[in-house]
């Protein structure tokens, strides 16, 4: 602004490709990060990567904004980032919380080079299905003791909604999920004995 204040509603940066590109690189990868920011506002924009500086340079400017950005070579570890945005009246944090006063690492930005999301997931919606949040309003069709066998184990009918599922489902969800059972026998006892 024209007071060397920053508009906070004009800076913004997320993962997006209009911000990181390429959006998943790979290791050893140069990638690009870029910070909006209002036109003619920022003295500085610092990338701060991994609390390295880096200068940003003047990519682009719209009739409102200023694009910032900076490129850099990748390596085989994650990285976290934010942006310094500074004029000589104010400096400004710009992270996944949005534009901050200070810093808090649990809100940098991360790259994690080799990671891919597959193709199918991307745009997916999921849905988590909580089924002991259903109502049993028919009691007629509930599993009986021994009515089928699931993974080698006879079934049991849940007679307390309250007590977690017993010994026979965690032994289920230990061999599906290849957990070490000796460690799924101790979750086992611990939370349904």
């Amino acid at each position: 602004m024209a007071d060397g204040t920053l508009n906070k509603k004009a800076i913004f940066s997320d993962g997006t490709a209009d911000f990181v590109s390429p959006c998943e690189p790979r290791v050893y990868e140069t990638v690009t990060i870029r910070c909006r920011v209002g036109k003619d506002e920022a003295e500085y924009v610092k990338a701060m990567v991994d609390e390295v500086p880096y200068i940003m340079h003047l990519e682009k400017s719209t009739e409102y904004f200023d694009i910032y950005a900076v490129s850099f070579l990748l390596e085989d570890h994650p990285i976290s980032y934010y942006f310094r945005v500074e004029t000589a009246k104010e400096t400004l944090i710009c992270n996944r919380q949005g534009v901050v006063s200070d810093v808090n690492p649990y809100f940098n930005f991360c790259l994690i080079p080799g990671f891919h999301t597959p193709d199918w997931a991307k745009g997916a919606v999921m849905y988590q299905i909580f089924v002991d949040r259903f109502y049993n309003g028919d009691k007629t069709n509930d599993v009986v003791d021994g009515e089928y066998t699931y993974i080698d184990e006879h079934v049991t009918q849940v007679r307390d909604w309250n007590k977690m599922a017993c010994v026979s489902f965690m032994a289920a969800i230990c061999r599906v999920s290849w957990i070490n059972w000796t460690i799924c026998r101790t979750l086992a006892w611990k939370f349904c004995i």
